[in-house]
């Protein structure tokens, strides 16, 4: 996530969140010796990706459904959800131009009637 985030009109911003959760022992070997590695780096700098989340505008709330949905499950989070909860990023139209809020809500109230 870089610092200028910028989503496409609101229509398909989603974003998931879940637990992690690797299943090393389902990779052949040395996959699954990588992945241990892997597992052990992500266990020894979590503070550093909640670090990293937060940078991102990720306020306690998103942290902790991060936290408490199962690897298998996802939290989805539209635009609107994402702004009330911290996370700062712009989003445009299809001509490039910037949206409001008001405008995104407009927006997918509007897509969501039409279904």
């Amino acid at each position: 996530m870089g610092r200028r985030r910028a989503a496409a009109d609101g229509t398909g911003c989603l974003i998931g969140l879940h637990q992690w959760n690797a299943q090393c022992e389902a990779f052949p070997s040395p996959a699954r010796e990588e992945c241990r590695h892997q597992i052990q780096f992500m266990t020894d700098h979590d503070s550093s990706y909640d670090a990293w989340l937060r940078d991102a505008g990720f306020n306690q709330y998103l942290l902790d459904l991060q936290s408490s949905t199962a690897a298998e499950d996802i939290a989805v989070l539209d635009v609107l959800q994402l702004w009330e909860n911290g996370v700062d990023f712009s989003v445009v139209n299809r001509d490039g131009r910037r949206m409001s809020r008001a405008e995104v809500q407009q927006h997918l109230a509007a897509k969501s009637r039409s279904r």
